[in-house]
């Protein structure tokens, strides 16, 4: 063998083992990072989809609360001045516009008093809570809560599987004079599921704690026991003293993830079955395409493909917290300064607003998603002109901004009055009737808070806020009518 092909064996087994061992090396590297960010990735998907189910119920809660107005308190008062017929003829008419109105599957009214149970299309039975199918109620009404969800069969739309919102109705003492609600059909829940899914390799599945796959994105899934993988998450979720979730990491940048979300005693589970990722391939390619080449050339092309890189990472980095449509900050910005803020154990001089545009479904279904998007986006801009000189404003996601300042909350009283005034300058010169319900809370020198007090607390505050638009709405429609 002469001496050049020597030098030559050498130089390619140099080059083969160079490039076998920078390889090796960076598939483990993006394999562990791939890992970390797989579980990041999940945990943000999930939390985003379980907000999007439980928000589903946003407008039915606040439509319920509305429910409990004056017109109904004097109707149930005087329950007895009316004949079965009339009474029956007046409850059904009101719950039709309330169905006609929002789409829902069903409206219903329970006198606290006769037990009468009512609905859009009449009377359905007198209600007996002693009896096993109506024990709910006895349940209900004797908790503290304020309002309650259950699934069961509607019995008026041919036992279509509805999910329910049962408020609780009380007088002006604080009494109580019966229970109402809306229900809203399961096929609107798979609805969510299926848009989550769509572009993605994403399914996902809600399951009940018998673990029956429910509903799902996969239609072949449903009424079946679930995959044994979720089945063993499930328990480990239930005897888990964390609450939180259960992430299960696979192979190939495939994982599964399992919240329990207590509103329907469902657990959702959220699977990814994609396999390898984009820098993966990259690398292979590199590989096959650098093979031949001299030791030289190839440390080169590893350095400029290694700086490519970081580069795409430190750019997806710093877009990964930027809201596409508005320019604001993301949720994921907000959960990063969120986990900040839940590090110390007491919080001074903090601000936290929740804030949600009214009525969106109603403009998606009545003028297109465009025209939502164009309020979404009006939304950003304007919550931004007036926040952003205060403090942080992001875009939770759909309808949702929040905001977060270091300042008290007297401080900001003036600035939530001057945005409110932006927004009907802005309904004058566009002839629109755009409307954001908003919640605050702030730190008090004499309590001690953690950020999931005050934002818990905005959050109610936003959503009594709403409630009392969707009131004020309907009063307006009545005067309208009379």
């Amino acid at each position: 063998m002469s001496r050049k092909k020597s030098i030559m064996m050498i130089v390619s087994v140099t080059i083969i083992l160079s490039l076998g061992v920078s390889t090796m090396v960076s598939m483990v590297s993006l394999t562990r990072l791939q890992e970390q960010n797989d579980r990041h990735e999940a945990d943000i998907f999930g939390n985003q989809v379980r907000e999007e189910l439980t928000g589903a119920f946003a407008e039915s809660i606040a439509v319920s609360a509305a429910m409990n107005n004056t017109f109904t308190e004097d109707l149930l008062k005087n329950e007895g001045s009316y004949s079965q017929s009339e009474f029956e003829s007046i409850v059904s008419g009101y719950l039709s516009q309330i169905v006609d109105r929002f789409g829902y599957s069903n409206a219903f009214m329970i006198s606290a008093d006769s037990k009468d149970w009512y609905a859009d299309k009449g009377f359905i039975k007198k209600l007996d809570p002693d009896a096993h199918e109506d024990s709910w109620y006895k349940s209900f009404v004797s908790s503290k809560d304020t309002y309650r969800l259950n699934i069961a069969n509607d019995k008026s739309n041919n036992n279509r599987l509805t999910i329910y919102v049962n408020y609780k109705m009380k007088d002006s003492k604080g009494h109580l004079i019966g229970v109402c609600g809306v229900g809203k059909g399961i096929e609107d829940i798979k609805k969510i599921l299926n848009n989550n899914s769509l572009s993605r390799y994403i399914q996902i599945r809600l399951i009940s704690p018998d673990k029956i796959v429910q509903t799902s994105s996969e239609d072949e899934e449903v009424g079946k026991k679930a995959y044994e993988g979720f089945c063993n998450m499930i328990d480990v979720y239930n005897s888990s003293k964390d609450k939180g979730y259960v992430f299960q990491d696979g192979m190939g940048s495939s994982y599964a993830i399992c919240y329990y979300i207590k509103e329907i005693d469902w657990f959702l589970v959220i699977s990814n079955t994609y396999k390898g990722s984009v820098f993966k391939s990259r690398l292979m390619l590199n590989t096959l395409v650098t093979g031949v080449l001299t030791l030289a050339i190839l440390l080169i092309l590893i350095n400029r493909f290694i700086s490519r890189g970081e580069d795409e990472i430190d750019a997806q980095r710093n877009n990964s917290e930027t809201d596409i449509m508005t320019g604001l900050r993301n949720r994921r910005a907000f959960e990063n300064y969120a986990e900040e803020l839940r590090s110390k154990e007491t919080l001074h001089n903090v601000v936290v607003a929740i804030m949600d545009i009214n009525g969106l479904k109603e403009m998606n279904d009545s003028s297109g998603h465009d025209y939502g998007d164009d309020i979404i986006r009006a939304s950003g801009k304007l919550i931004e002109k007036q926040f952003s000189s205060k403090g942080e404003v992001y875009r939770l996601g759909g309808d949702e901004f929040a905001f977060i300042a270091n300042e008290h909350i007297r401080d900001i009283d003036s600035v939530v009055a001057d945005f409110k005034k932006s927004v009907d300058e802005y309904n004058r010169k566009n002839k629109r009737s755009l409307s954001i319900s908003i919640g605050m809370a702030g730190t008090d020198r004499d309590v001690e808070y953690n950020f999931d007090d005050l934002y818990k607390k905005a959050d109610r505050n936003m959503y009594a806020d709403k409630a009392e638009y969707y009131k004020d709405k309907d009063r307006d429609r009545r005067n309208r009518n009379d």
